[in-house]
């Protein structure tokens, strides 16, 4: 009785958010504007009504827990592709470097919608793969996740990790220092001290080294798992941080702040609450808002430097830390409407051969191939994007290879990865380092939706999760001695 009265709760209260919902997209119904932009309105209202149908459903049929993969997922997904536009069309902005792209948003948010459908299909269990299993191979009895290992071993594990964060700290100064930052001293202190920059060296050939980087934040954790002197842990973050604001990349910081939040609250079996949220967001801007402030003058050499911050400018770095990383979607909708009746699908040539292509170091392959992944931004847009850097996110990727069979499948992949990420490592974990992959792959989910380029994107996955990689191994192979 009690359980059939909570779920009669669940509904009222599920119903009362979507109907909340509903009102405020009324009452929000931009009149002042052209019927293009009423329509994409509609259109990514509805679209966002409908998931939210689905993700209450998920949480009524499978509970709530925060750290579940959807949660994070449905966030920057819907953030990313309709409520950035809806935002844009009730503020007025409806130019992209120039160009008015938001006209071409509604086939675009009906594909976007497809997409999550997609996913959500196949993560939330509805349709079922044969031989899908989640189960780890070899012997879990020995693996160590329950087993608590003798003072030896553990010391060879902790020297192990030493070894790799000090190998992948020296492999990031040193990419740093040849792209042209100043010292160490600069790097460590965000450019407060030890200011100057050196003439960059072309850095095409060592590119690869910068990989190493997203070994660090793994490599903290393991030492907090398998350390003893948890102040250490501290001394061991703090460079790692402070390196990751001075070269500017906000998803990077983000990325740190959900995978330790995420391992500490799971490994200690605490339930985050909604005050410690609020805290934590509140914490991560402070650094964000201070690299977008001064990320440009950090780069270029000048330094983080105190000046008087007006609200001006407080304003505009605010706008540019939440919605300029979320209008990456305007470059989605001009990928929709350019391909294929101006550019042709490129198929696999980026998702798949530029994955193995861009592995191979430069340094031994001087003449390495262009994979012809397809026209530039600039090209695709306008000259106003040469130069500024811009991406498309995730959909961008897979509708440039296949169009919108492309979104289904790789939205359906994906939702399948997560899936098998959630129902191995958070609700069935083996290892003593199931937690920290766990955590690490929950975190990457902001670069890969937001950012897709899958090149780059796979091998971030793949060196975030190595380090945990080779400590299993190698305590399994120091078990196996010891028997």
């Amino acid at each position: 009785m009690k359980r059939m009265n909570k779920a009669n709760n669940d509904i009222v209260v599920a119903a009362i958010l979507f109907n909340l919902i509903l009102v405020c997209f009324v009452l929000l119904l931009p009149r002042d504007v052209d019927t293009i932009y009423i329509q994409n309105y509609l259109v990514n209202s509805g679209s966002l009504l409908l998931i939210t149908v689905l993700y209450m459903h998920y949480i009524l049929v499978k509970g709530f827990n925060i750290f579940d993969p959807i949660h994070i997922i449905t966030v920057i997904y819907t953030g990313l592709y309709f409520i950035a536009p809806i935002h844009d069309i009730l503020v007025g902005n409806d130019t992209w470097f120039g160009y008015h792209v938001l006209q071409y948003g509604i086939k675009a948010g009906v594909f976007a919608l497809i997409g999550y459908i997609a996913f959500y299909l196949f993560y939330a269990e509805f349709i079922h793969i044969n031989n899908f299993k989640y189960e780890v191979s070899g012997n879990t009895a020995s693996s160590g996740f329950c087993n608590k290992l003798d003072k030896n071993t553990e010391s060879k594990i902790v020297l192990f990790i030493f070894f790799l964060y000090v190998f992948a700290f020296a492999a990031n100064v040193y990419y740093l220092i040849h792209s042209g930052y100043a010292n160490l001293l600069y790097i460590l202190t965000a450019g407060i001290l030890g200011r100057g920059r050196q003439v960059a060296e072309k850095v095409n050939s060592i590119g690869f080294i910068a990989m190493f980087s997203y070994m660090l934040p793994t490599t903290v954790l393991l030492y907090w798992e398998y350390g003893k002197r948890k102040w250490l842990t501290v001394l061991l973050f703090i460079p790692v941080l402070m390196m990751q604001i001075t070269r500017g990349f906000r998803f990077l910081v983000i990325q740190i702040a959900i995978t330790f939040t995420a391992y500490y609250f799971i490994k200690a079996n605490k339930r985050l609450k909604l005050y410690q949220i609020i805290l934590l967001v509140c914490i991560l801007m402070i650094p964000v808002l201070l690299m977008t402030l001064f990320r440009n003058d950090i780069r270029s050499g000048s330094g983080m430097t105190i000046a008087p911050i007006t609200y001006d400018t407080f304003s505009k770095a605010l706008d540019d830390a939440i919605w300029d990383n979320l209008r990456i979607y305007n470059n989605y909708y001009a990928i929709v409407y350019s391909v294929p009746s101006r550019f042709p699908y490129v198929f696999l040539r980026q998702i798949l051969i530029g994955t193995l292509v861009m592995v191979i170091p430069r340094i031994l392959w001087p003449g390495k191939i262009d994979t012809g992944a397809g026209e530039d931004l600039s090209v695709i847009i306008g000259q106003r994007l040469a130069g500024t850097g811009q991406a498309y996110p995730g959909l961008g990727e897979f509708y440039y290879a296949f169009g919108v069979l492309g979104i289904i499948f790789f939205m359906a992949l994906y939702g399948l990865w997560m899936r098998y990420v959630r129902k191995r490592f958070l609700e069935n974990p083996k290892r003593r380092t199931d937690t920290i992959i766990f955590a690490v792959l929950l975190g990457v989910n902001l670069q890969i939706l937001i950012r897709g380029y899958t090149p780059s994107n796979f091998w971030y996955v793949v060196f975030s999760i190595i380090p945990a990689c080779f400590v299993n191994y190698l305590e399994d192979t120091l078990i196996r001695k010891k028997s």
